[in-house]
């Protein structure tokens, strides 16, 4: 497990730590061979000591994010998707709901609008429903492989050029 390519990465490193300790090495001396932040040392080689080979496995998350913000729902974005894009989907609607008009006598009143917009969008969030399928994506880049052979003269390689 510690030198498999097949293992996962965290696995083989958790492994490592343990073979490294049990030839007498110190954390210190292990984290710098391993790459790995002492902490991180010291948490794996304890975990071992005092579980065994169970205590290398991952351990239950605790719902930390459910428990602070009980109207969360975590959602997979789609892989041509980032948490940018969730991010400056969020500010367009605060630009459209809330900034425009900019009609604003001061710098409180603005505050007051963004608190007010955030109480109501919190207790009426849904997470976003994504339509662009991966299928959509194969058909958009099969047209412009389309549009680039019968144009190549506004491809973007040729533009370079």
């Amino acid at each position: 497990m510690a030198y498999g390519h097949k293992t996962e990465y965290r696995l083989r490193m958790r492994a490592q730590v343990v073979l490294h300790a049990a030839r007498g090495r110190s954390n210190a001396r292990i984290a710098r061979e391993t790459r790995l932040h002492l902490d991180t040392v010291r948490t794996w080689r304890g975990r071992f000591a005092e579980h065994g080979l169970s205590g290398l496995s991952d351990r239950e998350r605790t719902g930390r994010l459910t428990s602070t913000f009980p109207n969360a729902v975590m959602v997979h974005t789609p892989v041509h998707a980032s948490w940018t894009n969730q991010i400056e989907i969020f500010f367009s609607i605060v630009q459209r709901k809330v900034v425009s008009p900019n009609d604003f006598t001061d710098l409180g009143e603005i505050r007051d609008r963004l608190r007010a917009f955030e109480d109501r969008y919190n207790a009426t969030a849904q997470p976003f429903q994504w339509k662009f399928t991966t299928s959509d994506l194969d058909d958009l880049l099969a047209r412009l492989d389309r549009h680039t052979a019968d144009h190549p003269e506004e491809s973007s390689v040729a533009l370079a050029a």
